[in-house]
């Protein structure tokens, strides 16, 4: 094994990782599930409503919009069990 590769493997462990934290605040944010479109203020209200009163994840989803693609779907799904799990169970996610 080469000296680069030995020390770049090593540094890993010790690189500093910026953990993602979520507001209340940034909640609108990651409800708008579309760059191309503009938001979607029912979409945004239920997501922010539901994340408010600690609803699960499959609530949400039956309470989405049929206007909503699949890839919006899954989009929302996912942002909002990571911002739920991340605020309510203090579980840190790392950008690596």
């Amino acid at each position: 094994m080469s000296k680069v590769v030995y020390l770049n493997n090593h540094l890993k462990k010790f690189r500093e990782r910026s953990e993602i934290k979520v507001d209340l605040d940034d909640l609108r944010g990651l409800a708008h599930y579309s760059n191309i479109n503009n938001e979607d203020k029912k979409t945004t209200k239920i997501f922010v409503e539901f994340f408010k009163n600690k609803e699960t994840y499959k609530e949400f989803l039956n309470k989405i919009p049929g206007n909503v693609d699949k890839l919006g779907r899954y989009y929302l799904i996912t942002a909002y069990w990571i911002a739920f799990e991340n605020y309510y169970n203090n579980i840190n996610f790392y950008l690596s």
